[in-house]
């Protein structure tokens, strides 16, 4: 078990020392923020920083150094880097040299130091929020895996991405996902909690960590992985350079940032390229789409760093289920209104551009107006003709284990069982009727709808509890989701009470209209996958694609839930307006050249 020191300066002084030892950092200074450091010849300096913005969840850069600077500028004024880590790793043209205490007679003045957010930032919170670090319990180094995903790659600099494991149980992922959520820069929310069989290569066992030290994982647990920042040392070893110096996995710098000062995440002085400009641009997006026409007080329900968190389980995420439909023109025929359906082909198209799969779940009464759109916007984008598809819930059709059972809720689960056995990693509804209280399904003015809504909150819980990712997306309280802020939809919004759903998610995204919180998820995604406009220009969420898909959803019979005998209208506004207008709003936040 590593000692624990109150200050990072004083463990900096033991390291310096010797009496530190070469040993691991984890739970060595709870509460500051520890980080993965790489040093290399100021000629390979550029394209190693757009490496870590092209791979920024591995690799989020928290500061880079000038040529031969010891200390590490705002992240620890006094350090001295070529003695403030327990053990180093040098390497010359990609063979490992050796493993040495200090770098003090291999430090040149070329040499350039990366500091790189680190996992162990986080397991603090963790702890706090009741989950057990395992590898701090056993006093050993954190297992980390060496992953079948590739890094995009950046002049020399390619490899696998590294994740470190946790093991968590089962009912505590939600738990651990939200306590790391505010976490950006030291990796953030989990990367993957579903199936390791899914990540790691097939020869790969848990007993047998590519780094670190093994951990048990016992019966009711699963693993959790993280993105790790020793991806950074499969980068430069992968790159063969004449020589490069990296921490030793597990033995990190550790700063003297508290972790607190990592939710000032828009003003913070530490953070660099991709990350920091991503973080602006969803702050603004965030403020963009809870601008509210219908005055339902959204802002009164929204929830902090939600779209940024929101996004980041997207951008880890490989199969994205998305459900929508708010049938409340319930004497109807096709009940189906216009906010949800467009927002959910507009995030859609954006994932399938961005190389996900997105599997649309919608029930029976949305049917028509679902198929009519996606078969327009699979005319418009081909691509999405392979990589998205539609699938009818329906649980009055199902086959349950027990087949013989009338109970919808069994149904129900069996349908969600089905949906996420597909590999389904992240599930997000938008403007999705959620369950109340009382276990029926309310317009806002609290007529019941249930004669034309299936149980479709039963895959958003079922889910939660396999840890898959959930987002929901609303503007009233009454959509699937919302029961994230439950107390808040009671007290702030009309017949709160009897409307609210009660139905929560990791994520939540309240904007002033839905199809606008899609939109704002859509471009987020972007924003993370790619700083330059002119990769991102035909990724956002686009005008022309929107309104094409909306005519296809009115020629099926949807309508304006709030004003039915309007044409080509969302929430009382006609899209030609305040729609269009947001939209472009959205794009000129990504697409402004600063």
């Amino acid at each position: 078990m590593s000692a624990k020191y109150a200050l990072p300066s004083k463990l900096r002084a033991s390291v310096a020392a010797g009496v530190y030892g070469m040993k691991p950092t984890s739970g060595a200074c709870p509460g500051y923020l520890q980080a993965n450091v790489v040093i290399m010849p100021s000629s390979y300096a550029q394209d190693f920083e757009e490496f870590c913005k092209r791979n920024y969840r591995a690799c989020p850069l928290l500061y880079k150094s000038t040529p031969g600077q010891l200390h590490a500028g705002p992240l620890a004024q006094d350090s001295d880097i070529r003695q403030n880590i327990p053990a180093y790793e040098v390497f010359r043209n990609g063979k490992h040299e050796g493993r040495v205490g200090n770098i003090k007679d291999i430090f040149t003045q070329d040499m350039v130091t990366f500091y790189v957010g680190c996992s162990f930032s986080f397991e603090q919170a963790l702890t706090r929020a009741g989950v057990p670090v395992r590898n701090i319990e056993q006093g050993c180094n954190v297992s980390m895996y060496r992953t079948s995903r590739d890094c995009d790659q950046v002049g020399p600099f390619k490899g696998k991405m590294v994740v470190s494991m946790r093991p968590v149980k089962k009912d505590h992922i939600s738990t651990a996902v939200s306590a790391t959520a505010p976490y950006v820069l030291a990796h953030g929310v989990p990367f993957h909690t579903v199936d390791h069989r899914l990540l790691l290569p097939k020869t790969t066992r848990l007993e047998t960590p590519d780094y670190g030290d093994a951990v048990d994982v016992r019966g009711d647990e699963v693993p959790c992985f993280w993105c790790c920042g020793v991806t950074c040392l499969e980068a430069v070893k992968s790159a063969n350079l004449p020589i490069v110096i990296t921490h030793s996995p597990g033995c990190m710098f550790v700063t003297d940032v508290k972790e607190e000062d990592l939710f000032s995440i828009s003003d913070s002085p530490i953070l660099m390229g991709a990350t920091q400009r991503a973080m602006q641009h969803i702050n603004s997006i965030e403020y963009a789409i809870k601008e509210d026409p219908g005055g339902r007080n959204v802002n009164a329900l929204t929830l902090p760093n939600q779209l940024w968190s929101a996004c980041h389980a997207l951008h880890s995420a490989t199969h994205i289920a998305i459900t929508t439909g708010f049938p409340c023109l319930v004497t109807r025929s096709i009940p189906t209104e216009s906010d949800g359906p467009l927002g959910a082909l507009s995030l859609a198209r954006t994932l399938v551009l961005l190389g996900k799969q997105v599997t649309l779940v919608v029930d029976p009464a949305n049917m028509a107006v679902m198929t009519a759109a996606l078969q327009r916007a699979r005319e418009l984008v081909p691509a999405l003709a392979d990589k998205c598809s539609l699938v009818e819930f329906n649980a009055d059709n199902a086959d349950a284990s027990d087949s013989s059972s009338d109970d919808q809720t069994t149904r129900a689960r069996a349908v969600s069982e089905q949906l996420l056995s597909r590999g389904v990693d992240a599930v997000v509804a938008v403007e999705r009727a959620g369950v109340a209280s009382s276990g029926h399904y309310h317009t806002m003015r609290a007529a019941v709808m249930d004669q034309h809504v299936q149980p479709i909150d039963h895959l958003f819980t079922l889910a939660q509890e396999r840890g898959v990712a959930t987002i929901g997306v609303g503007d009233g309280g009454n959509e699937l989701g919302m029961g994230k802020v439950l107390d808040l939809v009671k007290e702030h919004v009309p017949r709160g009470e009897e409307i609210a759903c009660v139905v929560g998610c990791d994520y939540l995204i309240s904007a002033g209209v839905s199809n606008w919180g899609a939109d704002g998820l859509a471009a987020g995604a972007v924003a993370l996958a790619t700083s330059n406009p002119t990769e991102a220009e035909p990724l956002l969420p686009d005008v022309s694609f929107e309104k094409q898909v909306l005519q296809a959803c009115f020629a099926a019979g949807c309508r304006d839930g709030v004003k039915p005998e309007a044409d080509m209208s969302v929430d009382g506004m006609a899209f030609d307006a305040e729609h269009v207008a947001k939209i472009d709003e959205l794009r000129a936040i990504l697409l402004a050249q600063n």
